[in-house]
């Protein structure tokens, strides 16, 4: 729905048309905000170095290569989300997370199986569940983990819960060489599911 642009001398927010008339605007705004903060900051997880760095320590065969990339790149861009929404969620998304999350866990298990495809959709909703876990809004018995347990069960995806974990937990102040040690285990997390998925 929305992206941002950074350049040397500022940043660009780019707006899907659709979200224009849609009630998570403000929402839209602030997270895009969020990542101009965080790459104003220098954040470990908005610096491309950083993730050259942890990707650099896998080793991914040849064959795998092209579709773990493009794994690794969601995988990445929901880590700067979580951040992003660390400060827009607290500011003017509140409780409208959950639904909005929700919605993406149901149209993530839902999407059409398939190797790639399952462990594409394991991240999406990793992320959700992490993101609204991570700001409160998950209750023990919640639907939204049944479904995603459902999930799991039927594309025999063993590692969601951990995926789900690591979004939860990033840790909220860290060091650049912490981060590379943190994605890259997740990524090695990430790598292991595709290698299960390919037997």
């Amino acid at each position: 729905m929305g992206a941002t642009q950074s350049m040397a001398d500022g940043h660009i927010l780019h707006v899907a048309l659709h979200a224009t008339k849609g009630e998570m605007l403000q929402g839209l705004i602030a997270h895009e905000m969020g990542h101009m903060v965080l790459t104003e900051e220098g954040h470990p997880s908005h610096d491309p170095e950083i993730q050259d760095r942890a990707m650099s320590r896998l080793a991914v065969q040849g064959g795998l290569r092209r579709g773990f990339n493009r794994l690794a790149s969601e995988a990445i861009n929901h880590a700067q989300d979580i951040y992003a929404d660390d400060l827009a969620i607290p500011l003017v998304v509140a409780d409208r997370a959950y639904p909005f999350f929700a919605e993406w866990i149901r149209n993530a298990a839902s999407s059409p199986p398939g190797p790639w495809e399952d462990v594409a959709a394991a991240i999406t909703i990793g992320f959700a569940l992490g993101n609204l876990e991570r700001h409160g809004f998950l209750r023990a018995n919640d639907p939204v983990w049944r479904e995603a347990e459902d999930f799991a069960a039927r594309r025999k995806v063993t590692g969601l819960d951990r995926i789900a974990a690591f979004y939860r937990d990033l840790p909220m102040s860290v060091t650049r060489s912490q981060y590379v040690d943190v994605l890259a285990g997740f990524l090695q997390l990430v790598l292991a599911e595709v290698h299960a998925k390919q037997k």
